[in-house]
């Protein structure tokens, strides 16, 4: 699948992550791993059949995004290029935008941006 990082997210971390530590710190290789994961899948359809990171569709502001866990506490907020979310759409959708990473306690502050 084909992974592209936010324009936000890349003003933060850079193309190639080189400024991942300083934001995401101890979380950093965990988000490295979910980004290679996700490019592993051939499609969305897949990525959530395997479940790796626990993905899960959102809803309310995030409608339209996949919540990937990177802790008990903070997601991988990742945008699906498609606006239909019926299994087939999703076997189909083979793109997706990497918003950053959200704390799901709490405000729902950013982490990453």
């Amino acid at each position: 699948m084909k992974v592209i990082l936010s324009d936000k997210l890349k003003k933060s971390i850079g193309e190639d992550y080189r400024h991942l530590n300083k934001k995401a710190g101890q979380y950093s290789r965990v988000f490295k791993r979910r980004i290679n994961e996700i490019k592993s899948m051939a499609n969305c359809g897949d990525y959530l059949r395997y479940g790796l990171g626990n993905p899960h569709l959102l809803d309310g502001d995030f409608e339209g995004h996949l919540g990937v866990n990177i802790s008990s506490n903070y997601r991988l907020i990742v945008r699906l290029c498609t606006s239909d979310y019926s299994p087939e759409s999703l076997a189909a959708c083979d793109k997706v935008i990497i918003e950053g990473v959200v704390d799901y306690h709490g405000k729902r502050s950013w982490i990453i941006p």
